[in-house]
This record gives C-alpha cells, structure tokens and sequence, in this order.
C-alpha cells in the first residue's frame, strides 16, 4: 500500500507543476502543496537582462499571477529563449544587453515606438492584430498598457524619428496610431540575443511568464544556469534592477532544496528528515514579504537551485513525505536547522529572543566528528582586526585591549563574547551576535573558545555534560573573609581545597600573545533545532526519519495532514 500511496502522492506534484496555474480549477491546489514565490535575483542583485530558456516545453505564456497565485495569460508564444529588460534603448553585443553603442554591436533595440491609440477588445485580439501587421513588414506586438492591451509596432531612436513615421505607418496598417516610449518602468520581452519585441508589460503588478507543456512533459525552464520547475515573476526594484521570482508548487520547491541543503547522496532517511524541515520551514514562510516574494534562494531561508542536482532519491523522499507535519501541541512548527551542532544543540531564546518550546538545548550524542568535514576550526585574529570590524559595523572602539567569551550556557555555547577596548571600556555581544559580530571568517558556529589578549589562565569546568575551557580572568573564589577573590589574579594561581584557599604558584599567564587572539570551535551554524550532519550520522546508525526529527526538536510529533499519527517525543 504504500508504494501505491507514494506513486499517487507523486501524480500530485507533476500535475501540479505539468499544469499551468490557468488550466486547474482553484480547488485542484491542494492544501499540501501551496504556490510559494521564491526571490532569485532581487534587489542589488537583481537583473539588468533576464533569460529564460526552455529545457523542456513549447514556449511560454505571458501575463500576471492575481492575488490568489494563480496565472492570468494574456499572449502566447512559441519562442523558447526570451529575454525580459527594460523598455529602453539596448545595444546588442553577443549575448550582452548594453545601454552604451560600442562599435563591436551587432544590433540595437530602440524604446520609442507607435502604438494603436484604440485597445483591442482583449489580449487574444491585440495578439491577432499584431500578427497581422508583423506580416506586412513591421515587428508588432501585444502591450499591456494600464489593465488594456494594445498593439505596439516599430522601433525608433527618438521621439521625432517616431513622429515622422507616424502618418505613413498609420496609412500602412490602416489604424490611427499614437506615439508611445521613453517610458524605462515598462519592461519588454524579446527573442533573445535579437530585438524582435514579443510583449511589453507596464503594470505596477509584476509581469507573469509561464512555460507551456511539450505533450504532458513537466516543463522546466534554464534561468541562471538552472532549471526550475513553475512560472516565474519580473518587476522593477528600486535599483532600478529587475527582481526574478519563481512561482512553484511548495513540492517542486523541496525538490529543489534538498540536493543543495545535503547531498543526494545522503541515506534516504536522512534525505526524508531534511525534505520535512524544508517543507516545514517554507509552508508558511514570508521573511520576503515586502519585496514581494515568500523565500530567497539562499542561506538566508534555505539553499534553493532548481533541479539540476536532483535524483530519483532525492525526489522520492520529497514525495513521502508531503503528507506528514511537524507538530508541537497541535500547531506545526518552523523548523530551523544547521549544518553542525559542534556537539550540543541550543536553546531558541539564548540565541534569538522568544523561548520556544520545541527548540531545546541539548548534548548531541549523534555527530561524529570523525566523518563530518571541518568539524573542528581554529582561526587567529589580531587585536587590529577585531577593533577594524567593530568599526566597520559602527562601533567607537579606539583600539582592543582584549577580547573572551564572558558567558556561556548551560550547554558549553557561548551567550556573551566581550570585548574590551583600550579605553578600558567593555562591548558585549550577546546570543547570535557573540558568532555574529566577527564574522564567518573567523566563528563558524555558536560553540567556540577564545584565547590569548590579557586573559590569564584557562580553567576547565563542567557544562552540559562537557568540560569547556574558560578564561580565568573573571572567576572568582570565596575568600576567608568572605572577600571574592580571583582565581587568577596575576601569576599566582589559586584554589579552594579544605584548608582554605591554596596558592598553586606561578600558572599560565597570557599578557596578550602579541596581540594575538586564538578562535577555536566546533561545527557550523546556529546550533537551533536540527543538525544536518547529525541526520547523517543518524542514518548511518539506521534511525528512521521521524526518530531523528524527535530528537532535535523537543516534545514534537510527525503527523499526517489529514490527521494526527506518531507519537510525542521524549
């Protein structure tokens, strides 16, 4: 039975990626499988010149996704490589759009044009009128212009070049034409690589572009050198750029995030586990809302490429498990998750701010730090460097004097790196800023030690049922008259025993290592909810995908969407 169930549950998501947004009634979308919008290029990475190629289809439609996600075509199209830019003047060097006319040009698209000044009675007939004047020798093309399509024709270098063309056009084609252009807000759809005009879109709403079926093929389509299933979004940013936005079904997406969050490779289990949390994680996700899309495509929400590194695996496990939730008293959960733990998990509110309570610290059994690349790191960073960054991010540090974990938590990760400038003043940054603040280069996780600067001994305790190394620079001891005193107050190192407090002579002292300070951690990441590496290791023990995700995240259950099944997690 369940192999029938998987091959049903996969029917679902090709049909709802073969089947364009326009040909399923609105209650096809099934409540496991929503659209999400997905930011590719955005902002200041956004685009001067988008291509879309078809990888498998017969071309593509143009128009917009309503409020509901779903595709609204205008025209159509049998082209199968477009370009979106700009409605303004290009020079055409190979596959290079440039606003400049350098002599290697091989072509120019101009932004003046005529346009017929009555609008068609609908896309269909602006599409059909526009057939026919391309065949009387000009490139004219369906223009949506304010919620009306209009046929659009010609290109000229300028306004008066338009308006001398004007009554002898209009006498060719036999409509009454108006001067239109100059307009940079209005994006263009043209064939590649050439500056024939298919379809220019003006609306403050994005330009929609969806690919059409090759006879029941799941169409994919090249973008940034890889292949998407869905349609895809184009809308200028205030860059002045072009944001690119996949428009996929939320089983496609997965897909496309499982080869890049872990390897296709992994045991399926593994695999399983993963394709949950990314699912989880992007059911509900909006950390784009304001730029008008769901999830980015990077680490930022989670690795996102396409299909080009999918398998078979890979997409079988994304399929078995778009039934199933991650439940937490009834409610599902957002299910964050890192590379590496480095050892022990970590509490959601010592790293972020709210206390949640699926998101519990805890030793780490399961990493095996003998297979899980780079799991230990050193790095060395001088005193310079560090008040350099501070700088840099905007902090008033003449100099650093000195720099410790001051605080760690009760699972050995740090909360509070201090740094002391040489003013004397101290800086803490605390919870997700204490791995923050230096940057990647320098802490890859939540779990690290600092040594060398001014910081005296290091003193091993226990924490979390580990032993951590501390700086004893502020650890103190009760002395006999009830006065703190510090464990190393110079080179003179002392403890407690029975008989008071014992001097244990001249210890180990660090009066700056020349400046030098000494990173030394484990994993990579946050160290919230999940380890990546950790499912490996799971797997290779072979645990089952929901005895992984019980582990990481505390007190939870794994669930059927249609109804409650599993049990709660210790």
């Amino acid at each position: 039975m369940k192999k029938y169930a998987l091959r049903i549950l996969a029917l679902i998501c090709v049909l709802a990626i073969t089947l364009p947004a326009f040909a399923r009634p609105a209650e096809a979308a099934p409540v496991i499988n929503p659209i999400k919008k997905i930011g590719l290029y955005y902002g200041s990475s956004g685009l001067s010149a988008a291509n879309l190629v078809n990888h498998t289809g017969l071309g593509y439609a143009f128009g917009f996704y309503d409020s509901t996600r779903t595709f609204i075509p205008a025209v159509k199209t049998g082209e199968r490589s477009l370009t979106v830019t700009q409605d303004k003047h290009y020079s055409l060097t190979g596959a290079a759009y440039l606003s400049a006319d350098p002599a290697s040009a091989t072509g120019v698209i101009c932004h003046w044009h005529l346009q017929y000044k009555t609008a068609s009675v609908s896309a269909d007939a602006a599409a059909t009128e526009a057939a026919r004047v391309s065949a009387l020798g000009y490139n004219a093309y369906p223009a949506h212009v304010k919620g009306a399509y209009h046929v659009a024709l010609g290109q000229y270098v300028s306004k008066s070049a338009a308006e001398s063309a004007l009554a002898e056009v209009s006498a060719a084609v036999g409509a009454e034409l108006i001067v239109t252009g100059g307009d940079d807000s209005v994006l263009r759809v043209t064939v590649t690589d050439t500056n024939r005009i298919l379809f220019t879109f003006d609306s403050s709403s994005a330009l929609g572009i969806f690919p059409l079926a090759d006879q029941g093929v799941v169409p994919q389509t090249w973008c940034g050198g890889y292949r998407y299933y869905g349609g895809f979004e184009y809308k200028l940013n205030a860059n002045g750029l072009i944001n690119v936005v996949n428009v996929v079904d939320l089983c496609s997406y997965v897909k496309g995030v499982i080869p890049y969050e872990i390897s296709a490779s992994w045991p399926v289990e593994a695999q399983k586990a993963q394709a949950l949390c990314a699912k989880c994680y992007a059911y509900s996700g909006n950390k784009h809302a304001a730029s008008g899309f769901d999830l980015c495509d990077t680490a930022c929400c989670q690795v996102y490429r396409g299909n080009n590194a999918a398998t078979a695996t890979s997409d079988a496990a994304v399929e078995a498990i778009m039934n199933k939730n991650i439940t937490y008293n009834g409610g599902a959960i957002t299910a964050y998750y890192s590379s590496s733990n480095g050892g022990a998990s970590e509490s959601s509110e010592n790293v972020w701010t709210a206390t949640i309570g699926y998101l519990r610290g805890k030793a780490d059994p399961h990493e095996d730090a003998s297979i899980i690349p780079n799991y230990r790191y050193t790095n060395t960073i001088t005193a310079e460097q560090v008040a350099t960054i501070l700088r840099n991010k905007g902090y008033a540090v003449p100099g650093v004097a000195d720099m410790y974990v001051s605080k760690y938590t009760d699972v050995g990760n740090v909360y509070t790196l201090t740094v002391v400038d040489t003013a004397g003043k101290k800086w803490d940054f605390n919870k997700s800023s204490a791995r923050a603040i230096l940057g990647t280069d320098y802490v890859k996780s939540q779990r690290f030690t600092v040594t060398g600067g001014a910081g005296g001994a290091m003193v091993s305790i226990n924490a979390g049922g580990g032993k951590i190394a501390l700086p004893a620079r502020d650890i103190f001891v009760a002395g006999a008259s009830g006065t703190p005193v510090k464990i190393a107050g110079g080179p003179d190192i002392k403890v407690i025993t029975a008989s008071g407090i014992v001097s244990l002579g001249t210890g180990k002292t660090d009066t700056g290592n020349n400046g030098v300070f000494t990173i030394t951690g484990t994993g990579s990441g946050h160290n919230v909810g999940m380890s990546q590496w950790g499912l490996y290791c799971m797997a290779k023990k072979n645990m089952t995908y929901d005895q992984m995700l019980k582990f990481y995240y505390t007190g939870v259950e794994i669930t059927d969407l249609a109804g409650s099944s599993g049990e709660t997690a210790q």
